[in-house]
């Protein structure tokens, strides 16, 4: 199932103190312990070394050659960067085991307070084009993507399409990417409560995953998906709970 967000928080209120980790905000307020959004350097001309200012003669062939390899190899570093595989977990606040719900799942390491950032969701960027052709030549990987916002999918699987630290096919990227996230699961049957929240739109493409409410150790994350394709193959923002 292709994962989305959710839009509606059903949780308990507390009446009891509740010590626990993570950084407490409210919704809709600025995310002052999220992560900034990565930005590339303005290059001023003022501030650049002499060797870069403009050449008073007229450019050799060399010097021309010199600056098309410059060039062309910027603009493979840009496609790689955006080809990149996303993805973070709080991993002092979460860990993956076996779940009761369903194969794997990710559960509290310790109390977590409501509004903590918990990670952005795993995968490489795909269109809807080659999400379709990658679910055509490994099926699995249909259970794991993500359709954001924007229309495109987070893909966290290899070729196979199994969850990967090393999400496939795509440009050669030098470093893994935590994939906790990609294995939480819809709550049972009947239970009408989540403990997760999820926000799109924070730039990048990203996903991320807040705590819906004060989540004690060992609980077991969930939030509902919605099927909005009947051939399971597309899922998209949730507006309440899928189980009565």
């Amino acid at each position: 199932m292709i994962k989305s967000g959710m839009s509606t928080i059903l949780s308990p209120q507390r009446t009891t103190a509740f010590e626990c980790r993570g950084t407490r905000r409210s919704f809709g307020a600025a995310k002052k312990g999220d992560p900034p959004p990565l930005r590339f350097p303005t290059l001023v001309t003022q501030s650049l070394p002499s060797f870069f200012e403009p050449l008073s003669q007229p450019a050799t062939p060399e010097v021309l050659a010199g600056e098309a390899v410059g060039a062309a190899v910027l603009a493979g570093l840009l496609l790689v960067w955006q080809d990149r595989p996303r993805g973070s977990a709080a991993s002092d606040l979460i860990e993956v085991r076996e779940s009761a719900i369903h194969g794997k799942g990710v559960f509290a390491r310790q109390n977590i307070c409501e509004g903590a950032f918990l990670g952005y969701y795993p995968g490489r960027l795909r269109t809807p084009e080659a999400m379709a052709e990658k679910i055509i030549a490994a099926p699995n990987s249909k259970g794991y993507c993500w359709q954001n916002g924007q229309g495109y999918y987070l893909d966290p699987t290899d070729t196979y399409g199994q969850v990967s630290t090393r999400p496939a096919p795509g440009l050669l990227w030098p470093f893994e990417v935590e994939v906790h996230l990609a294995y939480v699961n819809e709550p049972p049957l009947g239970v009408a409560t989540i403990n997760l929240v999820v926000e799109d739109g924070v730039g990048d493409g990203k996903v991320q995953y807040i705590a819906a409410r004060d989540i004690s150790a060992g609980e077991d994350f969930n939030f509902f998906m919605i099927l909005v394709t009947e051939d399971d193959a597309c899922y998209n923002r949730s507006t309440g709970p899928k189980h009565p």
